[in-house]
């Protein structure tokens, strides 16, 4: 039995040392520190221009969520980005237009995002509140000129 101890507590240290090992820590454009898996997959995107700069940067396949403005408004419809990728019509919502995110939706998700990208953090939800009742890190993101401002973004 003692053995059988041993072995689950070793299985335990390696779970743990591999999340550690896959996960990264950030400063994000707030000055806050996230970690954040090694490799992202599946993001979601809130506040005005988030979805954009994260199509712009070839991101828009990690995608798993997309506000309302994407499915219900339809004076929006001559976004670039949006014409270039239908598929968000597709994507089940979690929050409306301008960064009013929905904790619940967000968790309702399968898969869940592992990462919440967020512009004008003072608008919509609090992204410190967000993260506590998601769990999902919250990285804020400036919202500029890509060409300039592309490594500070």
């Amino acid at each position: 039995m003692r053995r059988i101890g041993v072995c689950f507590a070793e299985l335990l240290l390696l779970l743990v040392a591999d999340a550690v090992v896959a996960s990264r820590l950030i400063v994000d454009g707030a000055g806050r520190s996230a970690r954040v898996p090694e490799v992202v997959d599946r993001v979601i995107c809130s506040g005005p221009g988030a979805l954009r700069l994260l199509t712009y940067l070839g991101g828009q396949d990690r995608v798993v969520a997309v506000d309302d403005m994407e499915k219900k408004r339809p004076s929006f419809d001559a976004r670039p980005y949006a014409l270039a990728n239908p598929q968000f019509k597709q994507y089940p919502i979690f929050g409306q237009f301008r960064g009013h995110d929905h904790p619940e939706l967000i968790l309702s998700f399968d898969p869940q995002p592992q990462v919440i990208f967020k512009t004008y953090p003072a608008m919509g939800h609090d992204p410190v509140e967000l993260q506590q009742k998601t769990g999902i890190p919250v990285v804020i993101l400036h919202y500029g000129e890509l060409a300039a401002d592309r490594s500070d973004l």
